[in-house]
């Protein structure tokens, strides 16, 4: 891919040394390992957040070229390989109210985050991203956009009973998600790692079983809809995320491989993973922890695919929220790494009968 717009820095934006696999290689690092440090003269918090913002005026602008490309720089958008300047490029009128935007700042890996809203023509979709700095310039960007008419509202995953449905325009973070917590609060990297993948444990092939930590008020939202944990517009309690992976309800999950922490914020205590969840819809019923056999919700084989964000306080998964798109069954990531799991295919052991 040729470069883009050889530009210099602005101001505000610091050169950034990192030593670091091209981002064409296929075993490119996206987040350093548990005992990562920041490299000599690395990028920080600051520089970062500007790096996010920089890139947005350029995608407002229509303006690939104002950016300073890595010369095999990667783009992706709804986990589909672009050139800088295709896709959201092309049709996007403008970014959504300061009150949704949401930094991410992973120092240790030169990553950046950034979840907002954007307007694209006559909508306003959710949009998240995460970019990658090498050498002060941009080596990888991944996009999710997931485009919402109006009228359509913002039902999550599954949508109906028990969801408290919200549209774009309407879309605030949770209170809280994205400041900076106390140091006393955290819990390192690579214990952020694990409470990560505890998470995705117990979310394939749910069978009541817990391999997480959550806080007793956790909550979810997916794409603006909350999904879990506070009350129902009617003031009845709706579960928390414990209590609903507890119940085993979500065994329609029958894979979720291609999974993977993609940015460390560990200040905010935030983690951004990238997720596909499969449901193969061989089951027409299901039997969740209590031994009640219910109507699978899954008719067809169906997946979806997006980022999913946790604050993690105490050790405790705090809250999630979650941006999803539908993208053709069993999609796989263009960005997966040589070592990453293809399928999962003790699924369909599963779905036979056979334990978990």
């Amino acid at each position: 891919m040729r470069a883009f717009g050889l530009a210099p820095l602005g101001a505000g934006i610091v050169l950034v040394v990192v030593a670091s696999a091209g981002p064409s290689s296929a075993a490119s690092v996206i987040f350093q390992e548990r005992s990562a440090a920041p490299p000599n003269n690395a990028c920080d918090r600051a520089c970062l957040d500007a790096w996010s913002d920089r890139y947005m005026a350029a995608l407002v602008a229509h303006d690939p070229g104002r950016l300073p490309w890595a010369r095999d720089a990667r783009f992706s958008e709804n986990n589909v390989m672009l050139k800088p300047g295709d896709g959201l490029w092309k049709t996007i009128s403008g970014k959504g109210g300061a009150i949704s935007e949401l930094h991410y700042a992973d120092v240790a890996a030169q990553q950046a985050g950034f979840m907002s809203m954007v307007r694209e023509r006559d909508y306003t979709a959710y949009y998240s991203m995460r970019l990658k700095i090498v050498d002060g310039r941009i080596a990888e960007v991944e996009t999710v956009v997931n485009r919402i008419a109006p009228s359509a509202g913002a039902i999550g995953p599954g949508g109906g009973a028990g969801f408290t449905p919200s549209t774009p325009e309407s879309f605030r973070h949770f209170p809280g998600f994205g400041d900076i917590m106390p140091v006393g609060r955290r819990v390192g990297r690579g214990r952020y790692q694990d409470i990560t993948w505890g998470y995705y444990a117990t979310l394939q092939l749910n069978d009541g079983a817990l391999f997480t930590q959550f806080a007793d008020d956790c909550s979810r939202s997916e794409n603006g809809s909350i999904t879990s944990g506070g009350n129902l517009p009617n003031g009845q309690r709706r579960p928390s995320c414990r209590e609903q992976f507890a119940s085993g309800n979500y065994r329609t999950d029958t894979s979720v491989p291609d999974r993977e922490i993609i940015l460390i914020d560990e200040e905010k205590g935030l983690v951004l993973a990238r997720d596909f969840i499969h449901h193969n819809a061989a089951a027409t019923t299901i039997r969740n922890a209590a031994g009640e056999e219910r109507p699978s919700t899954q008719r067809s084989p169906s997946s979806f695919f997006g980022f999913v964000t946790f604050k993690i306080i105490d050790g405790k998964i705090n809250k999630v929220e979650a941006l999803t798109t539908s993208p053709p069954y069993h999609s796989t990531t263009p960005w997966r790494r040589v070592d990453a799991d293809i399928a999962d295919f003790s699924a369909t052991a599963a779905w036979t009968g056979g334990d978990k």
